[in-house]
């Protein structure tokens, strides 16, 4: 009986505990959030605009409706992530249970300097189902800018900021996107060093270009420090902006990863010495609950937009304003963009959604090399 009852006591222990540890860390979170605001280390921006503001509809779809449209867009099939993904939603989620941040990567001296933005990239976390979706928009699609005439999407960082970067995205393709983080990619070198380095697969291309001035790595998978990370990231002479996208992508992941694996201390170390080089609209209950969630067990998918067997109507070329851009099918972008959002991916779906997919003829090519030298911050 006595052993009984110690097995009984211990095991009714064993919950509070667990839940004590859990609040100590909240608190804890909370603590250092308020902290890095008190002695404004942290860029935090209120954000705090209407509907018509940000560029949301005033009858912006439902999940519900979005689940419609995929499984009855028998024009084309491929809006749809995956064959079951009408069964894996019958439980119904809601809005809540989709977290979505813009991603702004920015190339001037500090975030301060309103400058284009290089790196455009819709980050959903699916609580739902467990995934993590990087979406990017590339910086050369035409798209509607307010109060000015259409040119390359990411100009609209350049003439309103966060603001009207975001209005632009809502309104271009009719989703609903409130939150921001924009960091300074220039501060990427010294954020992989920090992190100890990344592995990143590299293809014969992109090894010979990185292998210069007494530096050397091979095709394959190779463990990049700072200055090699960033200059993959930005490599593009070799092929394409889109690629320079991807690697852009990539790049990110690996330092999302490696921090995730970061102790509570060492997180929050990263967080102080990193923190002024980010602004974000996120509030300080936004920043708690993100920081609770186990992300490192969550799938990760990346998507790109526009992509060949995806989008429609598909130019890459040269304008009347004598700008290199993407035109393509905004609307129906605007549907799969709600779809990567609100539909679980599959790993099909997520391979399909590679560079490969993007046009990339001998003229476009050449176009885009004509225009290497436009005033928007870039480097090979």
């Amino acid at each position: 009986m006595t052993n009984q009852s110690e097995k009984k006591k211990r095991k009714f222990n064993i919950v509070p505990m667990t839940v004590i540890i859990a609040i100590i860390c909240i608190v804890i979170a909370a603590v250092i959030v308020v902290y890095l605001l008190t002695v404004g280390k942290l860029n935090w921006v209120s954000f705090d605009y209407s509907d018509d503001e940000l560029g949301i509809s005033a009858n912006p779809l439902t999940v519900e409706e979005i689940i419609d449209i995929n499984l009855t867009d028998s024009d084309d099939d491929s809006i749809q992530s995956d064959d079951t993904a009408g069964s894996d939603l019958q439980a119904g989620p809601e809005l809540s249970d989709f977290v979505n941040i813009v991603i702004f990567g920015l190339s001037g001296d500090s975030i301060y300097d309103t400058d284009r933005s290089d790196t455009i990239i819709i980050c959903t976390i699916d609580k739902y189902n467990n995934q993590l979706k990087f979406t990017s928009i590339l910086r050369d699609t035409k798209a509607e800018i307010d109060g000015y005439s259409a040119q390359k999407i990411n100009a609209a960082y350049r003439y309103g900021g966060a603001l009207l970067a975001i209005k632009t995205l809502n309104k271009n393709f009719n989703l609903s996107l409130r939150d921001y983080v924009t960091f300074d990619f220039d501060q990427v070198e010294s954020i992989v060093d920090y992190v100890g380095g990344v592995d990143i697969e590299l293809s014969q291309e992109e090894a010979a270009s990185l292998s210069r001035d007494g530096y050397y790595v091979s095709a394959g998978v190779n463990h990049l420090d700072g200055k090699t990370a960033v200059k993959y990231s930005r490599t593009r002479s070799i092929d394409s902006d889109v690629y320079r996208s991807e690697r852009q992508r990539k790049v990110i992941g690996e330092i999302f990863k490696k921090v995730q694996k970061m102790s509570l201390t060492e997180k929050i170390a990263f967080i102080t010495n990193y923190i002024e080089a980010v602004e974000t609209s996120l509030s300080l209950t936004d920043v708690i609950e993100l920081a609770g969630l186990p992300l490192d067990e969550y799938e990760v998918f990346n998507n790109v937009v526009p992509d060949t067997d995806k989008d429609k109507d598909i130019w890459g070329g040269i304008d009347a304003n004598g700008e290199w851009v993407w035109t393509y099918d905004l609307q129906y972008a605007g549907k799969r963009i709600n779809n990567i959002i609100y539909t679980k991916q599959s790993t099909k779906s997520s391979e399909e959604a590679s560079v490969e997919n993007i046009p990339q003829t001998e003229e476009v090519s050449q176009a885009e090399d004509i225009t290497q030298t436009e005033n928007i911050s870039q480097t090979d």
